[in-house]
């Protein structure tokens, strides 16, 4: 993409944006060399598709012609991306507002809880929620699978959590097996977790009231299979 190529270029994206297409991928595969003027037509390109809201991005970049471009400063007005479809999957989170999903089946065991909440809150940070967030996301996890194993049925071993994750909200479910729970038990389980009691000289309900406090809204559901919680966690900012 020589001085030569200017001209192509400004007519390409004079079109593209009469025809309203504003969300352009430059790939570069292939591509070693790329001039001062032709990155100046992209810089310029991508400033008018951001003023009608949308964006341009570079993807397959050689390690060569990264190098290249990082000198005449388009690290810093670029997004750089390995593939196509890494920018389709960031395009349908920013404006499709398409969730990202994970099922996890879990052993019935403590010591996997501390890797699970890390990476549960990790995820939520590469999304772009603040770390006040995170922070929140993980304390809930780690109250919930916690009590998942503890009132689990210890014949299964497993307990099983569901995480979806969009711009606007974190939605988790934590939920064991917990077969033979009969109508008056389940009743009792759900009084508890509708107005769990924290009793100053124990332990036992802080857990529950603290997971009440963090999330923005919080179910209970109890069938002839097990307890499921539900948790919505809304992004603060």
């Amino acid at each position: 993409m020589d001085i030569s190529s200017v001209e192509l270029l400004t007519q390409t994206f004079d079109n593209m944006v009469v025809q309203g297409s504003y969300f352009v991928i430059i790939d570069l595969e292939g591509v070693d060399f790329v001039s001062s003027p032709a990155v100046g037509v992209l810089m310029g390109c991508r400033r008018r598709l951001i003023e009608k809201k949308g964006n341009l991005v570079l993807v397959g970049l050689s390690l060569h012609l990264r190098e290249k471009l990082n000198l005449m400063g388009a690290n810093r007005i670029f997004r750089y991306y390995n593939d196509v479809k890494t920018v389709l999957t960031d395009y349908r989170w920013e404006h499709d507002q398409m969730a990202q999903k994970m099922s996890l089946q879990v052993p019935a065991n403590p010591g996997y809880v501390p890797a699970i909440r890390r990476l549960l809150s990790s995820v939520v940070l590469q999304k772009g929620y603040n770390r006040k967030d995170a922070f929140r996301i993980e304390t809930i996890i780690d109250e919930l699978a916690n009590n998942a194993i503890e009132h689990g049925d210890h014949a299964e071993r497993k307990f099983y959590i569901d995480f979806s994750l969009d711009r606007d909200k974190v939605e988790l479910q934590v939920r064991n097996l917990t077969r033979g729970l009969d109508s008056s038990l389940a009743q009792q389980v759900k009084q508890k977790f509708e107005n769990p009691v924290v009793d100053d000289d124990s332990i036992r309900g802080r857990g529950l009231a603290l997971v009440k406090m963090l999330s923005s809204e919080l179910r209970l559901d109890i069938d002839a299979q097990g307890t499921t919680v539900h948790v919505t966690k809304v992004r603060e900012d």
